[in-house]
């Protein structure tokens, strides 16, 4: 069972492909969110998921870092294009969310 929607699925795989350090995918590779919660029952009333907005700038902060702040690596690594990455950072930035 995924205890949120299919684009956040998409994101925390993602996120784990970037911080993978080979073929396999593992639970801490994963978003912390995803992990913690791992076994666990959906959520409880009145917690709140983690925000996809939150769940992306992680995995877009992973990619940067992994690849030397190489923003053609960055993207490839999390399946999009230069300009679309260049658009979320943007976006994060006027928000004050990435460095």
């Amino acid at each position: 069972g995924w205890p949120g929607n299919v684009r956040e699925l998409r994101t925390a795989v993602g996120y784990g492909l970037v911080l993978s350090r080979g073929n396999v995918i593992h639970p801490d590779d994963l978003p912390s969110a995803v992990w913690k919660r791992q076994g666990v029952a959906p959520l409880k009333k009145g917690v709140q998921p983690p925000r996809l907005e939150d769940v992306e700038r992680g995995a877009i902060e992973a990619a940067l870092e992994k690849s030397g702040e190489n923003i053609t690596e960055a993207a490839k690594a999390l399946g999009i294009s230069r300009r679309t990455l260049h658009r979320k950072l943007a976006e994060s930035t006027r928000r004050g969310k990435v460095k």
